[in-house]
């Protein structure tokens, strides 16, 4: 049966095929044959409908159709590591083939995309981007809880050596240096809260909150661009007041304000 498009409307959806991945949609009225494909990822909360209601709130969808995909914890309990589900699908798998249903569905073209993850989101959108350089347009990161970092000496996923369940992953971490890369923290969110991860190796390697990872991450780019012999282009936003929790921080004005810049440029 085919799906009809309703436009300025929410809409809950599931890919067609034996893999069923549930993700929401939304279309605004003005949209042009190209529009933008923005992809905001959930963070361990799985609040995919409240990220798909935030955004439609307070931003501007204007030619831009908003993608939330749902990884839900029975069957992607470590989405953000990309690690399989029992069938050996993997998160990132699960995300091409919500844009491959979205482009055969309604003809969007989303061979580019504005990734966007909050949190566990956020961990989860760093490592797509590395297995999928070519399709990101802009990366935004809001406080991932701690990173993979371009180091072939460590294993994944605190570094590029991979094995076990992983060793078929292919991580290109040259590939973060072909596009903008926006990271926003809270200058508040340094707590060491039950939902970071604070394994004494990446307290170690990283730092012991999502404030110091973040940055260490970001130094850790910037000097594999300058590596590479290419100019960084990766910014750090420390929003004033700002925790973690994404319905607290959505509620600010001024956080709001900072994803508006970091995300639609404005």
């Amino acid at each position: 049966m085919e799906t009809i498009l309703k436009h300025n409307k929410i809409m809950a959806m599931t890919t067609s095929g034996d893999e069923a991945c549930p993700y929401y949609i939304y279309v605004p009225k003005t949209i042009s044959e190209r529009p933008t494909i923005l992809v905001s990822v959930h963070g361990i909360t799985r609040n995919a409908i409240e990220h798909s209601t935030r955004f439609v709130e307070h931003f501007d969808l204007s030619d831009t159709v908003l993608v939330v995909p749902l990884f839900t914890k029975e069957r992607f309990k470590h989405f953000q590591i990309l690690r399989e589900d029992a069938a050996g699908l993997r998160p990132s798998d699960a995300l091409n083939l919500i844009l491959e249903d979205i482009e055969t569905k309604y003809g969007f073209e989303t061979k580019k995309i504005t990734l966007n993850g909050y949190s566990g989101g956020g961990q989860f959108a760093h490592r797509y981007a590395m297995l999928y350089p070519e399709r990101i347009q802009k990366l935004i990161l809001m406080a991932p809880g701690w990173y993979t970092f371009p180091n072939a000496e460590m294993t994944y996923p605190e570094g590029l050596a991979t094995s076990g369940e992983f060793e078929n992953l292919q991580l290109y971490p040259k590939g973060l240096l072909s596009f903008p890369i926006e990271v926003l923290v809270g200058e508040r969110d340094n707590r060491r809260d039950k939902k970071l991860n604070c394994n004494s190796t990446i307290d170690k390697n990283q730092g012991c909150n999502r404030l110091k990872r973040s940055q260490n991450w970001i130094k850790s780019i910037i000097e594999l661009a300058i590596l590479r012999d290419i100019k960084p282009n990766i910014k750090m936003t420390i929003v004033p007041g700002a925790y973690h929790g994404f319905k607290a921080n959505f509620r600010r004005a001024n956080y709001v304000q900072c994803v508006r810049a970091a995300v639609f440029d404005i």
